[in-house]
């Protein structure tokens, strides 16, 4: 997420040299100190000449972004004699292109910049070829981000349409506020792998269910955090004595805590008992909040349930087992033995004296290392021989728990399994190369009147940039966007109210996640939901080529009826090709028929739901 961050920023504001370090030294570049070095003085000698052209203010933008853009020739070497490295070179070339590339893209609504930044630093691949053994989806948190680019393009009212202002700019304004103020964005929720074990709060869990729930740490003045004193009282000082707690007369709650009523103290005595009174009422409300959280956690379970303890954990003294451990005992709990009284330790046993040794161990003696890069063998070693067979272990464990090769794709948009069937083997080429798509005036053409009519039906537009709506107009004519809009009008279309504009639908289909981007859903007079999508280009030419669109409004069908719980038959779909003003019914092809083109596309990717 932060390399996804610093490319958006440094493509925005060149000037961000610190945050441009970040991909620098990141796994996606990696160049090492010298490099560094060797581009800091090339950096510092750029600025050097601009002033003698300019002025100060604009020599200082001259950057270390700048030299990346304007490498030092092969050969060169500064004062200090660092030259860059070939590596090097080839990496920051590498990395200018993907710059310029989100440069040119600045254009795009941000869920589509976001998505196109990512695919260009090879992010998506990156997370599927390095998903940990059991994660159910590795693009969880890249989908998130793309979830809050959206949010925040619709909430901020921003045009959607190309040249339609500083989106960027306010967006990664917006980020850095939230950084420093809330401590970044929240992190998506992570669908929980069925096979793997849970640790989490107990907030955390609320509304969460397990067959087997495990609750440690109940001990006094652990869970609950109020522990009684010698005499057994439950006391707390609360806000009087904690300056991080706001004072509960100014709180909205005020009316369910205790009060100080010092003011009611005529005298020393008076005051020391309300002192007394306030303690006592502010340690039963904490133990009854903990014992609400107690309540929490003890029902996630729906089989069993354990609940443990410790005499020591770190502490000077030995716990005392907790008060919700005590009742459950006396409920009838099954302790599984005698319950213990005291700990059969009279101290820590964690930090009492053991046997010392050092760590690491000596290693092979330097006579050991002269034999072995002489091509002897050396005498076999015990302790190296475990450490390789422990190791082989492990690699062996690992390659066994590794992921499925990355050909597929966890996620693909119905756009992209309709380029799949169309063609599977320049589809997979693209997937794993991918290139931007350069914005012609067809897509712009295209993308301009979907923002328009998304305006006229009173709703926002979300497009998904790798075929941008009006990127298949390519045979369109020169209908501009005005005759487009007056085309719309008189169709039938533009007198009905739609039931849905722009829905964002994902459904599992074959092992992926399918993006489906659905412009409109209008309810037909039989009660069938009817989606309809916008084209600005002209109807198919070829039986091939309406097939593979039917494609398109397959997965949009099953798509709306999975979310919306309806049979397949109930829901029809079509294109609607704006400028003929004519409107093409799909065919009735089911999942049977997606998930034979899928097929052609390698083994599936699991992605969850």
């Amino acid at each position: 997420m932060n390399d996804l961050w610093a490319a958006l920023q440094v493509a925005h504001d060149p000037s961000r040299g610190d945050v441009l370090m970040r991909l620098l030294t990141g796994p996606g570049v990696g160049i090492g100190a010298r490099d560094l070095m060797a581009l800091s003085h090339w950096a510092r000698r750029q600025v050097d000449r601009a002033r003698e052209h300019t002025d100060r203010e604009e020599a200082e933008q001259a950057s270390i972004v700048e030299a990346i853009e304007h490498p030092p020739p092969p050969g060169w070497v500064s004062p200090a004699g660092h030259d860059l490295s070939d590596p090097a070179r080839d990496r920051l070339g590498d990395l200018a292109g993907v710059l310029r590339a989100i440069r040119s893209l600045a254009q795009l609504p941000l869920p589509e910049l976001v998505l196109a930044t990512e695919r260009l630093l090879g992010l998506d691949i990156e997370v599927l070829a390095h998903a940990a053994a059991g994660t159910r989806n590795p693009r969880t948190h890249l989908d998130e981000f793309v979830a809050v680019a959206a949010d925040f393009q619709r909430f901020a009212g921003a045009s959607m349409h190309v040249g339609g202002g500083s989106t960027l700019a306010a967006f990664l304004a917006w980020l850095d506020v939230a950084y420093e103020e809330e401590k970044g964005l929240a992190t998506a929720e992570i669908e929980p792998d069925p096979r793997a074990v849970q640790v989490m709060t107990i907030h955390a869990s609320k509304g969460l269910e397990w067959d087997a729930v495990v609750v440690a740490g109940l001990n006094e003045g652990d869970f609950p955090k109020t522990a009684p004193n010698r005499q057994g009282d439950r006391l707390s000082k609360g806000w009087l004595t904690h300056a991080s707690l706001l004072p509960y007369e100014l709180r909205g709650d005020v009316d369910h805590l205790p009060a100080f009523d010092h003011e009611q103290a005529l005298t020393h005595g008076e005051l020391a008992g309300v002192w007394a009174d306030f303690l006592h009422a502010e340690g039963d409300r904490l133990v009854r909040e903990d014992r609400r959280l107690a309540y929490v956690a003890l029902t996630r379970a729906r089989d069993h349930l354990l609940l443990t303890g410790s005499f020591w954990s770190g502490r000077k003294e030995a716990n005392t087992p907790s008060l919700f451990l005590g009742e459950a005992v006396r409920a009838g709990a099954d302790t599984g033995g005698p319950w213990p009284v005291a700990s059969v330790h009279e101290g820590d046993p964690a930090t009492s004296a053991g046997a010392e040794a050092r760590w690491p161990g000596p290693g092979p003696s330097r006579d050991y290392w002269q034999r072995l890069l002489a091509g002897e063998a050396p005498a076999a070693d015990p302790l190296i021989d475990a450490w390789r067979d422990e190791a082989e272990l492990l690699l062996a464990e690992r390659d066994a728990a590794a992921p499925p090769a990355a050909t597929g794709a966890g996620h693909l948009s119905a756009s992209a399994v309709v380029r799949l069937a169309q063609d599977a083997e320049t589809f997979e080429r693209n997937r794993r190369r991918p290139v931007p798509m350069e914005p012609s005036t067809h897509a712009r053409r295209g993308t301009t009147f979907h923002a328009w009519v998304e305006r006229y039906f009173g709703a926002s537009t979300l497009l998904d940039w790798e075929v941008l709506p009006g990127a298949d107009d390519e045979t369109a004519g020169e209908s501009d966007v005005e005759e487009l809009i007056t085309a719309f009008h008189a169709s039938a279309w533009a007198a009905r109210s739609p039931i849905r504009v722009e829905a964002d639908l994902h459904t599992p289909i074959g092992g992926r996640i399918i993006r489906c981007r659905i412009d409109a859903v209008f309810r037909d007079e039989d009660g069938a939901d009817h989606i309809v999508d916008w084209k600005t280009g002209a109807p198919a030419r070829t039986a091939e080529e309406q097939e593979a669109r039917d494609l398109q409004l397959a997965l949009y069908r099953l798509a709306w009826a999975r979310a919306h719980d309806l049979p397949l038959d109930r829901v029809r779909a079509s294109y609607h090709y704006v400028a003929a003003n004519r409107t093409v019914a799909g065919s009735d092809l089911g999942e049977d028929a997606i998930l034979e083109v899928l097929a052609r596309f390698g083994e599936p990717v699991q992605a969850g739901g």
